[in-house]
């Protein structure tokens, strides 16, 4: 079997905050446990559902110790791990380029 990846993957945990509309806005939070410039996947215990529009933010170390630096995307939930009441983590599709990327700082 193939892998249709269209961007390179990188092992990063880093926290991140996610939140969504199903509702009301919920957010919430978790790790990514793989990044790339098409998506990211959060390890979570809670997730949105498949096909849910979520807005990110992933929390990167600051090297001056001088505030937070956030990476923020929005994407789309396009697969869920785990069983309903007992999810591991889902993938958002969202590109990190000057479109969908923005740097808040806290």
């Amino acid at each position: 079997m193939s892998e249709r990846r269209s961007a390179a993957r990188y092992s990063l945990w880093l926290p991140v905050i996610f939140n969504w509309d199903e509702r009301g806005q919920r957010a919430r939070g978790g790790f990514t446990r793989d990044v790339s410039a098409a998506g990211v996947f959060v390890v979570t215990n809670e997730c949105p559902p498949t096909n849910t529009e979520v807005s990110m933010q992933v929390v990167l170390p600051s090297i001056d110790y001088t505030g937070t630096v956030r990476l923020a995307c929005d994407g789309r939930v396009t697969r869920i791990e785990g069983i309903p009441g007992d999810c591991i983590g889902f993938a958002i599709s969202g590109r990190f380029d000057e479109k969908w990327t923005r740097l808040v700082t806290a």
